[in-house]
C-alpha cells in the first residue's frame, strides 16, 4: 500500500518501521530516564508498575499482594498512605515524590517544586 505524503510516496511498511522506532524510543527513555511510579486503583492495588520500582516497592513475605502499603520498602507505608489520601481528597497529583538517596540508600519523601 502506498500513501502520499505532501509530494512523496511512502509504503505502509515505511511507515510501521518509523511508528516501530518511535515505540523503541518511547520505551528507552521511560524505562532509562522518566521517573517511577506505580497506577493504583482505589482500593490501593496496584493495577500498572512504571518503570523498575524495586528500590521504593518490594513483595513482602507470605500471601501475594499488589496493596501498595504492603509493597512499601523501608518504613515509606506511612508517609504513603498520607500521600494516597491527600490526593485522593484533591482528586490530583499529591505534589510530593518518593526518593532515594544514592549515597546513604536511605528512601524519603520530597516536595516536588
Amino acid at each position: 500500500m502506498l500513501k502520499v505524503s505532501g509530494n512523496a510516496l511512502k509504503s505502509h511498511s515505511a511507515d510501521k518501521d518509523e511508528l516501530d522506532v518511535q515505540a523503541e524510543a518511547d520505551r528507552v527513555v521511560l524505562t532509562e530516564h522518566a521517573p517511577v511510579g506505580v497506577v493504583i486503583n482505589r482500593e490501593m492495588e496496584v493495577v500498572q508498575f512504571r518503570g523498575r520500582t524495586t528500590p521504593y516497592l518490594a513483595p513482602p513475605p507470605g500471601t501475594p499482594s499488589l496493596n501498595v502499603l504492603k509493597l512499601a520498602r523501608n518504613g515509606l507505608a506511612i508517609e504513603l498512605r498520607a500521600l494516597i489520601t491527600a490526593a485522593t481528597k484533591r482528586a490530583s497529583l499529591p505534589g510530593k515524590r518518593i526518593s532515594r538517596s544514592p549515597r546513604t540508600g536511605t528512601s524519603g519523601c520530597s516536595t516536588c517544586q
